[in-house]
């Protein structure tokens, strides 16, 4: 098409490729079809050189351009506003799949499209540039071919309940039919059980666009606390009013935002993502590592005028000229959103499209249908196989939920980052195993 730089839905979400961009590809693509219009300049390391290169696109991920909402600032590490003339912000993104999208809305990682009509907008004026308008019913010809693919007939099953008119709740959940479960083999019907603990009350039910458990859900937002700060509360179990991030009974305290925080939580991901591009990464080691991102700290303001300030995230000093834990004016340790010494973000998540803090790195919780053939794993292709997002949510996210009913109880091989997990080998093997057909 004329007025584009060549691409269609296609390049991106590749048909023998479940619909998505899988690195392999890109690299096969590369090395054998240079000219591919997958190679265009908006997704460039650097764009609008004479000979681009592709390191980031390599690795499954593109680049996300995003207006600022007009309470924030981009600063820098001295606390200096340095947003860009434009306001317009870059992020890179995995390319998700299409597949299930027929009821699992809003849609990509930060929620900004509503339907799936919005989504193709998006992605034919932004990815292929096009400055076309879009009529004859083109939007709703691609949304409606969307909305035929599915990862199994159980996907497309609830698919069809949902457009009889059916509601959520009542639809019966497929992978509890007699016939699917008679398919699965022991081990795979022990990782069901697993799943059904470990994984079902954020990852859903039947219709898996919201976090089921809804303790858990509150459990993963966090407040402002009443002067604004946003820095991680904690809570001085000793009670002696010393808050020293190395004594021992101190904890994280975790606050639901009077208005929610939505279907977006933090769960800390850009964290180890961050860690892997300053060279702390822990295992699984980040397959993004040797990918190129943004460092970025943002200024939020209770007003789109900027005018007031808010608060700064991530916030700094993370450390004293000691050495020592930084500390604010009640003498907390200074530990942002991620709870740990994290001087910038790659990525803010949600916070990007609706300007809320409490939003800050909070990304959409997808269902796991499919899942299997949808490699490498997370907004930013942090994680490559399926094994691996395992062992991370065994070693560091199951364990960090609070009050979740997920404990670190199996001894972490040592030397680890990490005191514990919360499944065994045998849990994670058999978890593996069924999250293949799922």
């Amino acid at each position: 098409m004329s007025g584009t730089n060549g691409r269609a839905c296609g390049d991106c979400h590749v048909a023998d490729e479940h619909r998505g961009l899988p690195p392999e590809h890109v690299q096969d693509l590369l090395e054998n079809d240079p000219d591919n219009p997958l190679f265009a300049d908006i997704d460039a390391d650097v764009r609008g050189t004479d000979n681009p290169t592709f390191n980031n696109l390599s690795h499954g991920l593109a680049r996300i351009l995003i207006p600022l909402p007009d309470n924030m600032d981009v600063i820098d590490f001295a606390g200096n506003v340095v947003t860009p003339p434009d306001r317009i912000v870059e992020v890179w993104r995995a390319v998700p799949s299409i597949i299930n999208t027929s009821f699992t809305g809003p849609y990509l990682y930060d929620g900004r499209a509503d339907t799936l009509e919005a989504q193709a907008l998006g992605a034919i004026e932004h990815h292929s540039e096009s400055s076309h308008a879009t009529g004859n019913g083109l939007l709703k010809r691609i949304a409606d071919f969307e909305r035929t693919q599915f990862s199994s007939d159980r996907a497309r099953f609830v698919h069809e309940q949902l457009e009889a008119g059916i509601p959520a709740a009542d639809i019966p959940i497929p992978e509890d039919d007699p016939a699917f479960l008679a398919t699965l083999t022991p081990e795979q019907l022990h990782g069901k059980e697993v799943y059904d603990f470990a994984c079902m009350g954020c990852h859903g039910g039947a219709r898996d666009d919201i976090i089921v458990d809804r303790q858990i859900h509150d459990a993963l937002c966090f407040a402002p606390r009443p002067d604004g700060n946003l820095n991680r509360d904690f809570t001085d179990l000793n009670d002696n009013g010393v808050f020293d991030i190395a004594l021992e009974g101190l904890t994280l305290v975790f606050e639901a935002p009077e208005e929610g925080c939505g279907e977006f939580p933090f769960i800390g991901i850009t964290a180890a993502t961050v860690l892997g591009q300053i060279g702390l990464a822990f295992e699984p080691i980040p397959y993004n590592i040797t990918a190129n991102f943004p460092a970025y700290r943002f200024r939020f303001y209770r007003d789109n005028a900027r005018t007031e300030h808010w608060t700064d995230l991530p916030p700094l000093p993370l450390f004293n000229e000691q050495g020592l834990p930084a500390v604010d004016e009640r003498g907390v340790p200074i530990a942002g959103p991620s709870g740990g010494p994290i001087p910038f973000t790659t990525d803010p998540g949600r916070a990007l499209i609706t300007g809320n803090p409490s939003d800050f790195e909070g990304f959409d919780v997808p269902q796991l249908r499919g899942i299997a053939n949808t490699a490498p794993y997370f907004h930013d292709n942090n994680v490559l196989t399926l094994e691996e997002v395992v062992e991370l949510y065994s070693r560091a996210i199951l364990p960090a939920i609070p009050g979740g009913p997920f404990p670190p109880i199996h001894v972490t091989p040592q030397p680890s980052f990490f005191p514990g997990e919360s499944l065994s080998p045998a849990e994670k093997a058999d978890l593996v195993a069924f999250l293949e057909v799922f």
